[in-house]
C-alpha cells in the first residue's frame, strides 16, 4: 500500500518588511505519485508552492494567516492524504509619532505633554531613554499609546515605544522613538529708568533697562499695552509719562512680557533770554547765572553783553557762514556797535561777504541806524543768549507751543508762579506760550535750540535750509529769544490755558491784567455790544458774556485776532430794564474782564 505524511506544521514570523514568507515543506510517501495543494487559508495568507511534486519543496506565503497545504498520494492501492499548516505571523509595529516643542510652563515648569503613539502586534510600553539640558520626563501611564508625560526643566527628553510581539513564537519587539523639547521662556528683570525733566526723554531701549534679563537670544519689542498688540512707535525717545511694556520673543516664539514705568518730570528750571529791545537798550539791567548757574550778579546792557561775548572762543562771535558773515569782537567798540543796530527788523535776506558790526554797509541798516533783516538781528540776539547761558543750547525742541512762567522769587529762581483763578474770571500768573512749528523741528538734525541757532547761522550764510523759508527760521528764533526773556521756568509744551468760571461780579471795571486788554461800547448799548482788541499780538480769541446772575448768555471764537480788530455781539433780549453783564476775553496770553450795562 501507499502512504505520505505531509510533517509538522510550521509558524514563522513574516519576512521584514512585508512578505513573502519562505517555508520548506518536510513530507514524506511511498508507493505512489505525490503532489501538494492548498487546500485551506485564513487571514490574507495565500501560499505559491514552488515544485508541487516534490515531497520538500519551498513554499512561499504572502500575507499574514495560515494556509493549508495538503499532500496528496495516487497509486493503484488509493489515495491517501495528508495536511500541513504553515503560520505566518505578523510583526509587531511601534509608531512614536512625532517630535513636539513647547515654551516652558510658566513660571518654571512642569510642562505636559501628550503622546500620540500607535502600535499593533504586541504589548507596549514607553520609557525614557535619552535627555539634554536639565529636561526629565515623568510618564504618566507608560502602557497608554497616548500617555500624558510632565517634563520637569528644559532641554529634550527621547522616549521609546516598544511593542513585544505576542505571538508564538514571538516575532520579536519593535521600537520607535520620539523627541520632547522643551524651549525655556526669556526672563526679563526690569529696571524702570530714572525720572527725566521734560523735554527730555527715556531711551527704553537702553541696556540698563533689561540689565540682568537672561534673554536665550530673544528679541525685545515695546508696547504701550499688557497685551502687547499696540506697539509703541518711539521706544528710544519716550516723552508721556506712563506705564508700557517689552516683549522678549526667542526664535522658539517662547517670550516674557514686564512692565516698566516711564517719569516725564516738570523741573522747573529758569533759563534766561533776553530781547532784541534790551539788548539795544544802553540803559537796561539783567540778571544771568554765573558759570556756576548761580544768579549772583546784577548786569547793565553792556555788562552782560560782554559777559555773553567772553563765552566764545577768543571772544569772537560770527554769525553767518560760508564766507558771508557778520563779526562781533568783545571790544567796547563792537559791544556798543550792538546796541545800536538792535532792535533790527524788515525782511530777511542772506549775507554778502564777510562783515563787521561796527561798520556794517549801510545796505544793512535802516535810516534809524538798526539792522534791516529780521533773521540776522534775532540771530545775533539768541548768539548772546547762548553766550550768557549755556544750559539754554541743549533745551530740546518739539513742534508745539512751549509755555513758561514768571518766577515766583524774581530773576535766578527755579521756582514758577503758581496759576490761580479769580473770582471774576480772571487768571493770575497764567503762563506765557510761543509757538515752535513742527516743521521747523523737523528741519533740524540737533532737535536743541543750539540745532536752531547753528541752521539760523547756515541760512545766513546761503547754505540749506531744509526746506524752511528764511522767516520760517527767524520766528522761530525770535520765540526763544521772548519765551524765557527775564529767566522765565518752562513749564512744558501745549500746557492748557487756565480756565476759570465767574463766580462774582467784578468790583472793578477793568481787571489788571492788560495783556488781552480791549474796549466794549457803546455803553449802556441796546442790541449790539462791540468789542475791539487792544493786544499787540496775534492770537485765537473766547469772548465769554456772563450775566447778573452768573449765567452765561453768549460764547464767541473768534481766531486770528490782532490790535484795533473789532467784533460786534448781537445780545438782542427781552430785558425790560437795565442790566449788567460781564464781559471776559481770553487770547492765549491771559484774560480780561469788564462790567457792561444794557439800555431799557
Amino acid at each position: 500500500n501507499n502512504t505520505n505524511s505531509a510533517g509538522l506544521d510550521q509558524a514563522k514570523c513574516q519576512t521584514a518588511p512585508s512578505g513573502p514568507t519562505s517555508f520548506t515543506l518536510a513530507g514524506t510517501a511511498s508507493g505512489g505519485t505525490s503532489a501538494w495543494s492548498q487546500v485551506g487559508q485564513t487571514g490574507t495568507a495565500q501560499a505559491t508552492i514552488a515544485t508541487p511534486s516534490s515531497l520538500t519543496s519551498t513554499v512561499s506565503v504572502a500575507g499574514i494567516g495560515t494556509v493549508t497545504l495538503r499532500l496528496s498520494t495516487t497509486s493503484n492501492c488509493g489515495n491517501p492524504t495528508d495536511d500541513v499548516v504553515l503560520t505566518v505571523n505578523a510583526n509587531p509595529t511601534a509608531a512614536a509619532g512625532p517630535d513636539e516643542a513647547k515654551c516652558q510652563t510658566a513660571p518654571s515648569g512642569p510642562t505636559s505633554f501628550t503622546l500620540a503613539g500607535s502600535a499593533s502586534n504586541g504589548t507596549s510600553a514607553w520609557s525614557q531613554v535619552g535627555q539634554t539640558g536639565t529636561a526629565q520626563a515623568t510618564i504618566a501611564t507608560p502602557s497608554s499609546l497616548t500617555s500624558t508625560v510632565s517634563v520637569a526643566g528644559f532641554g529634550t527628553v527621547t522616549l521609546r515605544l516598544t511593542t513585544t510581539s505576542n505571538a508564538t513564537p514571538s516575532c520579536g519587539n519593535s521600537t520607535d522613538d520620539v523627541v520632547l523639547t522643551v524651549n525655556p521662556n526669556p526672563i526679563l528683570v526690569i529696571t524702570s529708568p530714572p525720572s527725566v525733566c521734560s523735554p527730555l526723554t527715556v531711551d527704553l531701549t537702553a541696556a540698563s533697562v533689561t540689565a540682568g534679563s537672561t534673554l536665550y537670544g530673544a528679541t525685545l519689542t515695546y508696547w504701550t499695552n499688557a497685551s502687547a498688540t499696540i506697539q509703541l512707535a518711539n521706544p528710544n525717545a519716550v516723552s508721556i509719562s506712563g506705564t508700557y511694556y517689552i516683549k522678549a520673543t526667542t526664535t522658539e516664539s517662547c517670550y516674557d512680557i514686564e512692565s516698566v514705568s516711564v517719569l516725564i518730570e516738570s523741573c522747573a528750571k529758569a533759563l534766561c533770554t533776553y530781547t532784541q529791545g534790551y539788548y539795544g537798550n544802553l540803559g537796561g539791567m539783567s540778571c544771568a547765572p554765573d558759570d556756576g548757574g548761580v544768579f549772583s550778579n546784577k548786569y547793565t546792557t553792556l555788562a552782560l553783553i560782554e559777559r555773553a561775548l567772553s563765552s566764545y572762543s577768543g571772544g569772537v562771535m560770527t554769525i553767518g557762514s560760508s564766507g558771508n558773515t557778520v563779526v562781533i569782537t568783545n571790544t567796547p567798540a563792537d559791544r556798543m556797535a550792538i546796541i545800536d543796530v538792535l532792535p533790527g527788523g524788515g525782511g530777511s535776506y542772506v549775507l554778502s561777504g564777510v562783515n563787521y558790526i561796527n561798520s556794517l554797509p549801510s545796505s544793512y541798516l535802516t535810516k534809524k541806524g538798526t539792522l534791516n533783516n529780521t533773521l540776522l538781528a534775532q540771530t545775533i540776539t539768541l548768539g548772546l543768549n547762548l553766550g550768557i547761558n549755556g544750559a539754554l543750547g541743549d533745551f530740546a525742541l518739539q513742534g508745539g507751543k512751549i509755555a513758561t512762567a514768571a518766577p515766583e522769587g524774581g530773576c535766578g529762581s527755579d521756582i514758577p508762579k503758581a496759576r490761580s483763578c479769580n473770582s471774576d474770571g480772571t487768571v493770575n500768573n497764567e503762563y506765557q506760550r510761543y509757538d515752535i512749528p513742527a516743521k521747523v523741528v523737523n528741519a533740524l538734525t540737533d532737535k536743541t535750540v543750539q540745532g536752531l541757532f547753528d541752521l539760523a547761522n547756515t541760512a545766513l550764510g546761503g547754505g540749506s535750509t531744509n526746506g524752511l523759508s528764511l522767516s520760517d527760521i527767524a520766528g522761530a528764533v525770535d520765540a526763544i529769544n521772548n519765551a524765557f526773556d527775564g529767566c522765565r521756568i518752562f513749564m512744558g509744551y501745549d500746557v492748557p490755558l487756565l480756565e476759570c468760571p465767574i463766580t462774582l461780579a467784578p468790583t472793578q471795571t477793568t481787571s489788571k491784567m492788560e495783556l488781552a486788554g480791549f474796549d466794549a461800547y457803546p455803553v449802556p448799548f441796546k442790541d449790539v455790544l462791540t468789542i475791539k482788541y487792544n493786544f499787540d499780538y496775534v492770537s485765537d480769541v473766547k469772548i465769554e458774556v456772563v450775566n447778573a446772575t452768573g449765567r452765561t448768555v453768549l460764547t464767541k471764537e473768534d481766531t486770528n485776532s490782532y490790535l484795533n480788530k473789532e467784533v460786534a455781539l448781537n445780545l438782542k433780549m427781552n430785558r425790560g430794564q437795565e442790566q449788567v453783564y460781564v464781559v471776559k476775553v481770553t487770547t492765549n496770553r491771559g484774560s480780561s474782564v469788564k462790567k457792561v450795562m444794557s439800555s431799557k
